[in-house]
C-alpha cells in the first residue's frame, strides 16, 4: 500500500460506489454501521452516505449532500448538509488507481478511509493508523468498520457476556 499525501486529485475518478473502511469517531456517524458513500459527479457534485443504524440488520438510514473542490487540485473540498451545514474536507491520500482515498477535515480531528471494495488487512489498517499519525490525526481515535460493527453494535443484552462485570467498557 502506497502512502503518499494527496497532490491532485481527478475528481471524476471519485465517481461511484465506496465502503467505508474505517473513520475516527464522529457523533453523526457513531450509529451507523454498514456505510456506504455513493458520489454523483457534476456541478456540484452529489454524495449520498447511507448505513444501517445500530446493527448489522437494522433500518438503513440515508444523507444527502452536495460537494465543490475548493482549489485547483481537487485537494479540498466544501460540502453542504441538509441545505444549511457546510463542512470544509481534505482529501487526504488516493490510491493511484482510485481504488481507496482518506479524507480528513482542515483541524484533522476526523478521519474516513473509503474503498470501492468492503474490508482491509490488519497490516493495511496498521500503515493507514501510522500514515494518519504522521499527518496530524489522532491514530487512537481510528477504527475499521468492521471493529464497529461487532463492539459498538452489541444489543444491550448480549453486552454482558463480552465483559467481565468490570466497569472499563
Amino acid at each position: 500500500m502506497n502512502l503518499e499525501l494527496a497532490t491532485q486529485v481527478d475528481a471524476q475518478k471519485l465517481a461511484g460506489e465506496w465502503h467505508e473502511i474505517a473513520r475516527s469517531h464522529f457523533y453523526m456517524e457513531n450509529y451507523l454501521a454498514q456505510v456506504v458513500l455513493k458520489v454523483e459527479c457534476g456541478d456540484p457534485a452529489k454524495l449520498e452516505l447511507s448505513g444501517r443504524l445500530r446493527e448489522p440488520e437494522g433500518p438503513i438510514e440515508t444523507h444527502s449532500a452536495t460537494i465543490r473542490p475548493t482549489n485547483p487540485e481537487a485537494t479540498r473540498w466544501s460540502m453542504t448538509l441538509y441545505d444549511t451545514l457546510d463542512v470544509d474536507l481534505e482529501l487526504l491520500a488516493h490510491a493511484e488507481d482510485y481504488s481507496w482515498f482518506m479524507a480528513t477535515n482542515p483541524n484533522k480531528r476526523l478521519f474516513w478511509w473509503f474503498a470501492k471494495q468492503p474490508g482491509t488487512s490488519p497490516e493495511d489498517f496498521q500503515a493507514v493508523v501510522q500514515f494518519a499519525n504522521q499527518n496530524g490525526i489522532e491514530g487512537d481515535e481510528i477504527f475499521t468498520t468492521a471493529e464497529h460493527n461487532v463492539i459498538e453494535l452489541v444489543k444491550p443484552k448480549d453486552r454482558s457476556a463480552m465483559s467481565d462485570d468490570s466497569d472499563d467498557e
